[in-house]
């Protein structure tokens, strides 16, 4: 029993080293070259994930569809925005975007979000 756990801790603590190195290689990348790499999904470090939606748009068959965007920069200094679509079984990120000022983001987002809706009640 003892040695699976230390089995486990070992290659726990490689799967972690092979991560950490990577997330630093992304951003030495995007510290050279901020404009390439402005949709990294590689938070700057000692930042998480966490982010902001402007509203959630439910067309049919059980899709809801939301536009978000990050509370933290990337590595490259960039908020990140995204369209979710999530069904009962997965959830898909598409149609990203990144903008320097949060604020800016944020209206692309609830604009994209209106013309979203407004499409939805269009009359055929």
């Amino acid at each position: 029993m003892a040695r699976l756990t230390i089995l486990e801790d070992l290659l726990n603590r490689m799967f972690r080293d092979v991560e950490q190195a990577g997330m630093e290689a992304e951003e030495r990348a995007a510290k050279a070259d901020p404009l390439r790499h402005k949709l990294s999904r590689t938070m700057e470090r000692g930042k998480r994930l966490s982010y902001r939606y402007a509203g959630t748009v439910t067309p049919t068959r059980g899709r809801t569809v939301r536009y978000c965007w990050t509370c933290n920069r990337n590595v490259a200094g960039f908020y990140v925005g995204w369209r979710e679509t999530e069904t009962d079984k997965t959830v898909k990120r598409d149609q990203w975007t990144a903008r320097r000022v949060k604020a800016r983001l944020a209206e692309l987002q609830t604009r994209r979000t209106k013309a979203h809706r407004a499409r939805l009640t269009k009359p055929r």
